[in-house]
């Protein structure tokens, strides 16, 4: 195994220490196993939920061992067809804004 992909879900229940734990668990385990990890959707999502910034959160996964961003919660990045496909989710310009966060991680 070189990658693992570890994505929660929209979980309000867990704190940011239950990824950290994870992502430390992983790496204690297998140190050069690549985690690839939550969505920009779930980054914009507990970041909102445990009242952080989006940056402050990939912050911290990084430091708990976090290596790579999920490309999920895109879809398609035209706003126009984007609010017809997933009119309830967060906009595209707030998804690139996430991957673009200049962190250390693989995108």
């Amino acid at each position: 195994m070189t990658e693992l992909h570890i994505n929660g879900g929209f979980n309000p229940d867990l704190g940011i220490e239950y990824f950290e734990n994870v992502f430390r668990s992983v790496k204690k385990a297998a140190p050069d196993v690549i985690i690839k990890g939550p969505t920009a959707a779930e980054i914009d999502f507990y970041a909102r939920v445990w009242r952080m910034s989006t940056r402050e959160v990939l912050e911290r996964f990084r430091e708990a061992g976090l290596d790579a961003l999920s490309g999920g919660g895109a879809e398609i990045l035209n706003e126009e067809v984007r609010r017809v496909i997933t009119p309830y989710k967060f906009n595209a310009e707030t998804w690139l804004r996430i991957q673009e966060e200049p962190i250390g991680l693989v995108l």
